[in-house]
């Protein structure tokens, strides 16, 4: 059986500035002032984007181009302009053609799916962010077990609160039931898992029934598959909403 390969998300959410870095790494930073198309200088890293009065435009790279590669924008000035992600050839954003950071320390996490697509696994838009895990079985079916953690940082003394859930299989229609677990008891209990049932989107599920909702500071939670078949790349992502 084949080790899946999963990719960890780390949001740090301080005094509302939000940086993210996947896949169990920690990237460099990478400035841009003007129109860009990203490469290879920018994948993989954070991009720290200066909209100024005028605003300025940051194009992503075919997402064919780069499977399992993400790009991770935050906006870290107050101009009047916008930072508008907008995407190359048909590909989608999330299912959109753009995505634009409108404020200050505002931020957006994008992975590739390899074929057309870039997914958000982590964003800060306002006082809503999320988390998630990529579950990768290499080209194999998804197996029941581990599949990925989140740790998150907040300096909110009130902490956030888990609203929705999203599952997205996009190579594939199948099943899977998703478990999120706290010190290895699960936050979920008998609420509505994560659930994809032959097919290929549950989006923006609200939680229902959820043992906890609650994340506080430096919170680790991990993500366990309990069922899955035909599935070979599922991402989960959990929003959430911070004070």
């Amino acid at each position: 059986m084949k080790k899946l390969r999963f990719t960890l998300i780390v949001l740090l959410l301080f005094a509302g500035c939000v940086a993210g870095f996947a896949q169990g790494t920690f990237p460099q930073d990478v400035a841009v002032s003007a129109d860009t198309t990203l490469g290879s200088s920018h994948m993989n890293h954070v991009v720290l984007a200066t909209a100024g009065a005028l605003g300025i435009t940051l194009t992503l790279p075919a997402a064919s181009s780069w499977h399992n590669s993400y790009s991770c924008i935050l906006r870290v000035d107050s101009g009047a302009g916008d930072v508008t992600i907008a995407r190359a050839g048909s590909d989608t954003i999330n299912g959109a053609a753009s995505y634009v950071l409108h404020s200050q320390y505002q931020f957006v996490c994008l992975l590739s799916d390899g074929s057309a697509s870039w997914e958000i696994i982590g964003e800060r838009a306002g006082a809503v962010t999320s988390f998630g895990t990529v579950i990768d079985g290499g080209g194999s079916a998804l197996a029941t077990g581990f599949a990925g953690m989140a740790e998150i940082h907040t300096s909110t003394a009130a902490g956030c609160t888990i609203t929705n859930w999203t599952v997205e299989a996009p190579n594939e229609a199948g099943s899977i039931v998703v478990d999120i677990k706290r010190s290895g008891t699960s936050i979920i209990g008998t609420g509505n898992k994560p659930t994809l049932t032959a097919s290929q989107e549950a989006a923006e599920v609200a939680v229902s029934g959820w043992t906890s909702t609650a994340i506080a500071d430096q919170d680790k939670l991990t993500f366990n598959i309990d069922s899955a078949s035909t599935l070979t790349w599922v991402l989960v992502s959990v929003r959430m909403t911070c004070p």
